[in-house]
């Protein structure tokens, strides 16, 4: 009689351990969140536990190594080591954004990357924005059911949802930096997010990937999988020209939206003076007019301006001496009550004449018509004058 004793000294195997982190805390807070996709473990027995996951866990000031442990029935360990390094921000002030690098801006007395960049490995990176809605049914076998928690943003429901669709998604997808889930709405769940991406990255790229992604209806990202409706994915541009918390175009800049992104443009009259690297019309500087125009320009204004007042001059010589003058008008008054008014008539030249005696430059008038009259009677001994007037 004899016994068969079998040993297993084949220790379990940790596949996809997650990579280090560098992250920094919110200002006002000791810890900062870190998600990650879960090791998968596998072994020769078929019955391997691993340690609890620790993704989304708050992690304090500091270094915080991370350890998975996978131990099958017969004793034997594998182990998965990383390191989640958790920074306080520096302090900055408005008034001195050179406490902040030139792709940060300084946001509550915190350096936060500006629009259009993504913190990488504690750097910020230059990135497309787009927004994404998604439709999902379920996760790991179980409906979805929307609660009034999951309306807060801030509470755990919320970042448990969140945090379970982001790494799905990151997971299953190629093009993608990072996404934030701004909203979940009812309707089973809608996700509503913003996916970031490289420059380079396309809309039409982007909706390839994710199509690719959840085109089957499911994705799976170690022990989670979620169930998606992908007919009910909307992928669409965000104009971050519609508010300033969205651009950091100069006030002194035309803010022009493009597809994932946008430009700035400084204003007319102004000089681009932008720190290299964080994209064109940030900070704007009015140009003075010497730097605007440059010695030859000013030379030339005077001398316009000289020729304009030598012009001006001239022009009223001239109309001065065509003036008439007006000092010279004859005088006019009604015809004496002894004149005897016939045969009116206009004259050719509208001027009045005047015949036989009389003070010169006197003129008579009736009803803007020139007249015939004569003073005295029109016959007998009577003298007569002959006059024509107006």
């Amino acid at each position: 009689m004899f016994a068969i004793v079998v040993s297993d000294n084949e220790a379990p195997i940790i596949s996809d351990c997650p990579s280090s982190q560098t992250l920094t805390t919110e200002l006002g807070s000791e810890t900062a969140t870190a998600i990650w996709v879960e090791p998968t473990e596998s072994d020769n027995s078929n019955n391997v536990t691993l340690t609890p996951s620790r993704s989304g866990d708050a992690f304090p000031v500091g270094q915080n190594t991370v350890t998975y442990a996978a131990q099958d029935p017969s004793g034997n360990t594998a182990t998965c080591t990383f390191v989640i390094s958790v920074t306080a921000p520096l302090g900055c002030s408005t008034s001195q954004l050179i406490s902040c690098g030139d792709t940060e801006t300084c946001v509550e007395n915190e350096c936060r990357c500006r629009p259009t960049f993504i913190r990488l490995n504690d750097v910020c990176t230059e990135a497309n924005t787009y927004s994404l809605t998604v439709r999902a049914l379920s996760r790991d076998g179980f409906d979805y059911e929307f609660t009034d928690a999951l309306s807060d943003p801030n509470s755990p429901e919320f970042q448990a949802q969140a945090n379970a669709f982001i790494i799905v998604m990151m997971q299953n997808t190629d093009t993608i930096y990072g996404i934030t889930v701004i909203e979940i709405r009812n309707g089973s769940l809608i996700f509503v997010a913003e996916a970031i991406t490289e420059p380079s990255t396309t809309m039409a790229q982007l909706e390839q990937d994710i199509d690719s992604a959840i085109q089957e209806g499911s994705a799976t990202a170690g022990p989670t999988t979620i169930f998606f409706v992908p007919e009910d994915t909307v992928i669409a541009d965000i104009n971050e020209c519609a508010s300033t918390t969205t651009n950091d175009c100069s006030e002194n800049a035309n803010c022009t939206n493009m597809v994932g992104s946008y430009t700035c443009t400084c204003y007319f009259g102004y000089t681009d003076r932008s720190p290299a690297g964080v994209g064109p019309a940030r900070v704007c500087e009015l140009t003075s007019v010497g730097n605007f125009l440059g010695i030859g320009g000013i030379f030339g204004l005077a001398v316009g301006a000289c020729v304009l007042v030598v012009m001006m001059c001239l022009c009223c010589i001239i109309a001065a001496r065509r003036m008439p003058n007006k000092n010279f008008a004859p005088r006019t008054r009604d015809p004496p009550s002894n004149v005897h008014l016939s045969s009116f008539r206009k004259s050719e030249d509208q001027k009045p004449r005047r015949q036989g005696p009389g003070r010169p430059g006197e003129v008579f008038r009736h009803d803007d018509n020139l007249y015939r009259g004569y003073v005295g009677g029109s016959s007998g001994n009577t003298p007569r004058s002959e006059f024509m007037g107006y």
